[in-house]
């Protein structure tokens, strides 16, 4: 019994060690977490102040800052559009594209207009979203563009549903899907 005893001090002893260690992690992950906020939050306003100053060094990375920005910002539009919404210009509010008006600050909301819906290009396998320079799928491998089918007997490139070459007329085997 008493061996028993000395044996559940020591694991009770262990336990104690174990969760002050793992309290002291926690505590350590989050002083991390709240450094690493305050270094980027930091980092964050002395790069929007170059760029507001325009500082003479750094020309080359502000250009670079402001091509990425409007990237950025072309592409957030895109996505949205993709899911049929858009962003209120006067208060920043993302609404339905089909409003017209902004429910949050009354201003009226632009169309979309027929060339800037967006088409997401999806590998045709597995169906992940892809960008448009990828030659093959991340997740599966499949080759992301087709192969180009010519006319074996002009070279004129041919769509794949053709049967017949619409500048020599010479029937031509359809691809295989």
């Amino acid at each position: 019994m008493e061996q028993m005893e000395k044996w559940l001090k020591g694991l009770n002893e262990r336990v104690t060690i174990l969760v002050s260690g793992i309290d002291e992690n926690i505590q350590t992950v989050q002083t991390r977490a709240a450094a690493s906020e305050e270094r980027d939050r930091i980092l964050y306003e002395v790069g929007q102040k170059a760029i507001e100053l325009e500082l003479e060094p750094f020309t080359e990375e502000i250009a670079r800052v402001r091509e990425l920005s409007e990237i950025i910002e072309d592409c957030e539009k895109k996505l949205l559009y993709a899911k049929g919404k858009v962003k209120c210009a006067n208060c920043n509010e993302i609404v339905s594209c089909e409003s017209k008006f902004c429910p949050m600050c009354g201003a009226e909301l632009p169309e979309i207009p027929k060339e800037e819906e967006v088409v997401v290009p999806t590998c045709q396998k597995c169906g992940r979203v892809i960008a448009e320079d990828m030659a093959f799928c991340p997740d599966c491998g499949a080759p992301t563009k087709e192969e180009p089918v010519s006319c074996p007997n002009c070279g004129k490139e041919l769509d794949k549903e053709m049967t017949f070459c619409p500048s020599c007329g010479k029937k031509v085997k359809k691809a295989k899907k």
